[in-house]
């Protein structure tokens, strides 16, 4: 399984196939995205498509976007990481790394389930909670 980035003018023809996973993955962010606005931020080279593809065609896709914070500490931020079969291409995360550190990026980060510290051996430095309140009992 190999790691490639899409470029954005490629994008129209590998978005239908990964469509259904961007949105299921959009569907769990609490309103942050939808695989429209993912997409078009893709199309305009603001963030980037990820896909592990191999003979058996694609397993996993992941979004990313590198922004830089106010002190400077320039980021790679993981939007998206999505996929089946995780085991076979957890590994590809090292070509992720070298890219964001081409990129000047120092960090990479990114809101996830639970699970993905575990699965990554990333460290959680903080946790985000939320409540919405356009459902909440008064």
């Amino acid at each position: 399984m190999k790691l490639q980035g899409v470029p954005s003018w490629a994008l129209a023809e590998i978005w239908q196939i990964v469509a259904p996973l961007v949105d299921a993955a959009c569907h769990r962010s609490s309103g942050r995205f939808t695989a429209d606005i993912l997409r078009a931020a893709c199309e305009r080279a603001d963030m980037q498509l990820w896909i592990a593809k191999d003979e058996e065609g694609i397993g996993a896709v992941m979004i990313t976007e590198v922004f830089t914070y106010p002190t400077g500490l320039k980021v790679c931020s993981v939007i998206v990481l999505t996929g089946r079969y995780w085991r076979r291409w957890i590994g590809l995360l090292a070509d992720l790394e070298a890219w964001a550190r081409g990129q000047g990026c120092t960090m990479i980060q990114a809101q996830a389930r639970p699970g993905w510290e575990r699965v990554l051996g990333w460290k959680r430095p903080h946790v985000m909670i939320e409540k919405c309140l356009a459902t909440a009992a008064m």
